[in-house]
């Protein structure tokens, strides 16, 4: 792939990895969720350099993460992931702003994410 070969040399400035930092740490990871979660400034480093499909290509695919709009049940599993509410808004802010919006997000600041199911009327999923 063109877009790999020509920015395999690069490092992201913000963060200072290049592609070997992202492989090796990709190669940690089962799903690309679970790397996000537990590494997201190589993920962003792979993603923003057009790197993940080669870094995640042994990974399962559990959830589209570059996408702008979620189910309730892929948000659900996303913010699973993460210790408080504002870790999944700075980790992930697209699955957040999407919950938020929809008024699933039901936990306080600084609790572990906790989601209200829609109402059944008007599932929204």
């Amino acid at each position: 792939n063109c877009m790999f070969e020509c920015t395999f040399h690069m490092t992201f400035s913000v963060s200072g990895h290049d592609l070997k930092d992202c492989f090796t740490e990709a190669m940690k990871h089962n799903n690309e969720l679970e790397r996000l979660v537990n590494s997201p400034i190589t993920y962003k480093s792979a993603l923003r350099n057009h790197w993940l499909e080669f870094c995640a290509n042994h990974m399962k695919k559990l959830i589209d993460l570059q996408k702008k709009y979620y189910t309730f049940l892929e948000c659900e599993l996303i913010s699973m992931h993460f210790k408080t509410a504002g870790k999944w808004k700075d980790v992930h802010i697209a699955s957040w702003r999407h919950a938020d919006a929809e008024g699933w997000i039901v936990s306080k600041k600084g609790q572990r994410p906790k989601l209200k199911e829609p109402d059944e009327k008007n599932p929204k999923i």
